[in-house]
């Protein structure tokens, strides 16, 4: 089932000596359904080389 929403998000990213990069992301959703609505804010963080 396919609901209406909107989204917005971002992220850092820090690099370091050993040629890789630390990272956080965070996005913001709402999700429309009939009268109500659902928001979430999923958190990511890791390590990219």
């Amino acid at each position: 089932m396919n609901k209406p929403g909107f989204d917005i998000g971002g992220g850092v990213a820090f690099g370091n000596h050993w040629g890789g990069k630390f990272f956080a992301e965070a996005k913001y959703n709402r999700i429309f359904a009939g009268g109500y609505y659902t928001d979430y804010i999923p958190v990511t963080f890791g390590f990219r080389r």
